[in-house]
């Protein structure tokens, strides 16, 4: 049995926003799968270049996402975009599991100009 790590902050950047809540829910399956896919591959570039071991896990993280965007969410809707990424955490085995025991999440967002 794996030894429970301390809680954990990991810093990943991406170019791209992850898609909304409607856009998953919309989505037919197999669109669905390769956007989680390359997402999985954004996040194992990032952990790779971060050093980070997909054999240990950590067990707590906390995850703070900014979001640059021309209209700002509301935040369920923001936190909703986390879906991908959640996923792709625990598909890439950077955490256990992707519940709130396991992640913590801070949404920020940032207005930018289309």
């Amino acid at each position: 049995m794996q030894e429970q790590q301390a809680a954990s902050q990991i810093v990943m950047q991406f170019d791209q926003l992850p898609p909304s809540q409607n856009q998953l829910l919309r989505m037919h399956w197999r669109r669905r799968h390769i956007a989680l896919d390359a997402w999985i591959f954004w996040v194992k570039a990032q952990a790779q270049e971060q050093n980070l071991s997909a054999e240990a896990p950590a067990w707590r993280i906390t995850v703070g996402c900014l979001f640059k965007v021309a209209r700002l969410m509301d935040e369920d809707n923001a936190q909703a975009r986390f879906k991908l990424i959640g996923d792709a955490l625990v598909r890439a085995g950077v955490v256990v599991e992707d519940n709130p025991n396991a992640l913590q999440l801070a949404v920020f967002q940032r207005k930018v100009p289309r």
